[in-house]
């Protein structure tokens, strides 16, 4: 079995609804929205991403974002948060823990991602500024 069919099943087993995307990856939702799962047989490396979840268009948005994110990525070591283009995407990522510690990781990061989402949505709050999705 191929390293990304244990990944989605992984991710079926937690009660989600696994779906392989066009690109080949697997993307599910959740309360909170989609995700993504990116895995690279080459190299062995996936990545849990939570993408565009807030939209920095203007400069004063960006900066808060910027402080929100600092914050976020220091009290949270496993997820990093970060603005590519306008948006504000979450990751966590890592070597292929093997076929039997896929499903654990993923539960993990998944709560890592939930505290980094709720904490970001806390800090960019104090800007005044509330989360769009």
């Amino acid at each position: 079995m191929k390293k990304i069919e244990v990944i989605f099943d992984a991710v079926r087993s937690l009660g989600l609804n696994p779906v392989i995307d066009t690109d080949g990856d697997i993307e599910f939702k959740n309360n909170f929205g989609t995700f993504y799962i990116y895995y690279d047989e080459e190299d062995g490396f996936f990545s849990l991403v939570f993408p565009s979840f807030y939209e920095t268009d203007s400069l004063a948005k960006k900066n808060e974002a910027l402080l929100a994110c600092n914050e976020v990525n220091e009290k949270i070591k496993v997820v990093k948060l970060y603005i590519y283009k306008d948006d504000v995407f979450a990751s966590a990522e890592a070597f292929y823990p093997g076929d039997q510690g896929v499903k654990n990781l993923i539960d993990k990061y998944l709560k890592a991602t939930y505290a980094a989402l709720k904490l970001f949505s806390e800090n960019i709050s104090a800007f005044g500024n509330a989360p769009e999705k």
